[in-house]
């Protein structure tokens, strides 16, 4: 008896656990607005007809006028048209709520004084850049363009380190957090308690016990369901800084859209990781989820450092009252950009002709900058290819912008590869990317699947020059909507790496047929529903 009620007990422990989650709490909230606005429009349906469609006519007409002049692509407006017209009533009351992806003024205003708190230690060393105008014009171009549009400065003479797999940068991680005097900062889309995470954890205790600073940033979307309620107070215990991204509150609102979704970690300045991994347990093969697990990271040595210490900070302080003071972490780098400008054109043995050239850059949510970093990145690559592009990505939800790219990359005559996962996280999302198989592979584009699960790595690799460690999917969310990161690269040891395993992985991966892509009628009639709705996915 006492064994029966003892499991009793334990079982409604459980279910009170799950029913009083703050998933479900917020998954209730959104729910009572739902019906809140079902019965606003029942209200509204039931008045005068002529008065209810005179006002489903002239919502309709504004809020199409509003939706086309709107500065986003045209992917984005169509499905909002498309409700317009068929139900000009509701889609004005979901507009309000999903359509204005604008933050408040006030926010804005926040993000950009963050930003500009951090501007003169973005300062471009211009005999880099010169020095990689003589090599590369076209090379030079791009890095221009990062700077321009992201205040990412051009380095050269730094070392790099790629792993091609999670396992493999979790040594070394956990190596160099140890190794920290001064401060750690770790900012991630998802952490979860598991081996990996208890692993750092372990390590982080000890060295706020030692006097280093500590800081960690999460998405709360991003851990929500992965830790458990009150968890950033855990880590405040232990001594750790601590920062929630953007909580996520139950009210219907698109700003929910705007992730953190970068992978930092700096050590005192000195040495910075980033890619795609995640501190969760599949990201290192510790958990089964979808197969094996194929991510991408790389370390980070150098100058360069800096720019992921400062990006880190400027979006810390956009919760901050009192603004961090760069000098306190970049100190020692702070004049670099003082160095003369024909000092590096001079050096016939220069550090930039012997390690090449890299740029880490921050991508905000379009809304904030104005700027799609990622994706133009991505694009001059692709058209500034002349012998092949290789890209792997875990979703291809793009707009056509980036699709007609690829065509016409390939249609040059350039090999265009592109590697997906064979088993998804998400079946819905598979089904879109599937659907544009057969339109790229009649264009020239080569199609794979990583056969032994789910590839998570963003990565670009051409012409043996450039490559592309990064946070940034080729689907709109990532595109559009996150904070990203990544590592742009010139001539690197780095890129060799890269090439070296995309070529490894194409031999674990089934090429996709012309026959195998096509769709049938029903296949078809499916996709072009998707796509309609792809962008808001």
């Amino acid at each position: 008896m006492v064994q029966f009620f003892s499991k009793l007990f334990k079982f409604f422990r459980r279910l009170c656990k799950v029913l009083f989650s703050r998933t479900i709490i917020i998954g209730l909230g959104i729910i009572l607005q739902i019906v809140w606005l079902w019965i606003v429009l029942e209200v509204l349906t039931g008045v005068n007809t002529v008065v209810y469609l005179v006002t489903s006519v002239t919502l309709g007409v504004i809020l199409c006028l509003v939706i086309v002049n709107k500065d986003e692509v045209a992917e984005y407006k169509l499905p909002w048209i498309l409700v317009t017209a068929l139900f000009p009533l509701l889609a004005a009351v979901l507009y309000f709520f999903f359509g204005n992806t604008k933050p408040s003024k006030k926010f804005q205003r926040r993000f950009q004084s963050s930003l500009q708190h951090f501007e003169e230690f973005f300062a471009q060393n211009r005999s880099v850049l010169s020095q990689l105008k003589a090599e590369d014009p076209v090379a030079a171009s791009q890095a221009q363009y990062v700077y321009n549009s992201s205040k990412s400065p051009l380095y050269a003479g730094m070392d790099t380190r790629y792993f091609p797999m999670g396992e493999d940068m979790f040594p070394v991680l956990l190596q160099e957090l140890k190794k920290a005097e001064r401060f750690i900062f770790m900012e991630y889309f998802i952490i979860e308690k598991g081996k990996f995470f208890d692993a750092i954890l372990e390590v982080l205790t000890q060295k706020v016990k030692e006097g280093v600073e500590v800081r960690i940033m999460y998405d709360d979307l991003g851990c929500m369901g992965k830790l458990p309620m009150g968890y950033a107070a855990q880590l405040r215990k232990a001594g750790i800084h601590v920062r929630v991204f953007h909580p996520f509150l139950p009210v219907i609102s698109a700003m929910h859209n705007n992730r953190d979704h970068r992978k930092i970690t700096v050590i005192d300045n000195r040495v910075a990781f980033t890619g795609g991994i995640n501190l969760a347990d599949e990201y290192i093969n510790q958990k089964v989820r979808f197969g094996t697990w194929k991510d991408a990271g790389i370390l980070l040595k150098g100058d360069i450092v800096q720019s992921c210490t400062l990006l880190f900070l400027s979006l810390w302080n956009l919760y901050a009252v009192k603004k961090d003071q760069p000098e306190k972490y970049c100190s020692n780098l702070k004049l670099t950009s003082a160095m003369p400008e024909d000092t590096a054109q001079n050096q016939e043995h220069s550090p930039a002709k012997e390690k090449g050239y890299a740029i880490f850059f921050g991508d905000g949510p379009n809304p904030f900058d104005g700027q799609q970093v990622g994706k133009n990145i991505y694009l001059n690559i692709l058209n500034s290819a002349t012998d092949y592009v290789y890209i792997t990505t875990p979703y291809l939800v793009c707009d056509n912008e980036l699709l007609s790219a690829l065509r016409l990359t390939a249609q040059r005559g350039v090999d265009v590869r592109l590697i997906t996962p064979f088993i998804p996280d998400k079946r819905l999302i598979q089904l879109i990317t599937r659907s544009h198989y057969a339109s790229l592979i009649e264009a020239g584009v080569k199609i794979y699947e990583y056969t032994p699960g789910f590839i998570h790595a963003k990565n670009f690799v051409s012409d043996d020059k450039f490559a592309t460690v990064s946070t940034i999917n080729l689907d709109y969310r990532s595109l559009t909507h996150h904070f990203e990161c990544g590592v742009w690269l010139y001539k690197t040891p780095t890129v060799a790496k890269v090439k070296e395993d995309f070529n490894k992985t194409f031999a674990q991966c089934t090429q996709i047929t012309l026959q195998k892509a096509r769709l049938n009628p029903i296949q078809r009639l499916v996709k072009s529903v998707l796509q309609l709705i792809a962008p808001l996915l």
